[in-house]
């Protein structure tokens, strides 16, 4: 005899899967988001003409930098649209078939996803700590020198 899902389950299960594709499709949205903005930022570049000198270089260092950003924004969010939708089509899966080895695929998708937003957010904070270490630094070596 093999164990079935409770009611419980299979309610928290219901209630959890509009909340996960609503998720997945704001991160869908997000990542049209980042291309409209990287399209822009590409216009800009193109069409820029930075003055000389360190400012120049400054800000042409800037809109690169936010363009490498953006990219990684698009890769990032691609990925999470990606592992929230397998989670809730293993939901589907699982709802529809009532079958707990379902229910176990459907966990993991769950354990994936967030195991991809730890590692996302450990990364942000790193790299978010070494552009403010960069941008001192930069700041610091451009300022005028006292006399």
């Amino acid at each position: 005899m093999s164990p079935s899902i409770g009611a419980v389950g299979i309610e928290t299960l219901r209630k959890t899967r509009p909340w996960v594709l609503f998720v997945s499709t704001v991160m869908v949205v997000n990542v049209g988001l980042h291309i409209v903005q990287l399209v822009l930022l590409a216009v800009l570049q193109s069409s820029m003409i930075a003055p000389g000198g360190a400012l120049g270089r400054m800000i042409e260092f800037m809109l690169s930098a936010k363009i490498f950003t953006g990219i990684l924004g698009v890769v990032i969010g691609c990925l999470f649209a990606w592992f929230a939708l397998q989670y809730g089509r293993q939901i589907k899966v699982c709802l529809d078939t009532m079958d707990p080895p379902r229910l176990e695929d459907a966990l993991q998708w769950q354990k994936r996803y967030w195991a991809l937003q730890s590692v996302v957010f450990i990364l942000t904070v790193v790299l978010v700590i070494a552009g403010a270490i960069v941008g001192a630094v930069l700041g610091a070596s451009m300022a005028p020198r006292g006399g």
